[in-house]
């Protein structure tokens, strides 16, 4: 039986994700697979704006459709909703649904870099 469970994401959590500290300020959850970081999403702030992010190691890839990775993916979109700075998104290139995800979390393309996404507010 696989343990997955999610919740906000301590320093001890990023650190075992990465393996070293990150230099930015990050507010992100982290999914668990049987106790290990498996993946993580939420917002970088990087100056003036903060960008959505998300990384996964492979052995998560088959549960990215559960209700625990929806339910992370549904929290970070709320956190980028309440965001104060304007948020972007990178489109991973090696990941085909990247561009239809996140159109469907309300991000549309930039007008003129191609792959990165602005959050157009509601």
């Amino acid at each position: 039986m696989v343990d997955l469970a999610c919740h906000p994401a301590t320093q001890e959590d990023i650190l075992a994700y990465f393996g070293e500290p990150q230099r930015m300020t990050l507010r992100a959850l982290v999914v668990t697979l049987n106790g290990t970081p498996a993946g993580l999403i939420g917002i970088a702030r990087q100056g003036r704006m903060a960008r959505l992010f998300s990384e996964f190691r492979p052995e998560l890839r088959p549960y990215l459709k559960s209700i625990t990775a929806l339910r992370a993916i549904k929290s970070a979109a709320a956190a980028v909703k309440r965001s104060r700075l304007p948020v972007y998104a990178i489109a991973q290139e090696d990941e085909p649904d990247a561009p239809r995800i996140l159109t469907r979390l309300g991000f549309v393309p930039h007008e003129t870099q191609v792959g990165i996404y602005v959050w157009r507010g509601e």
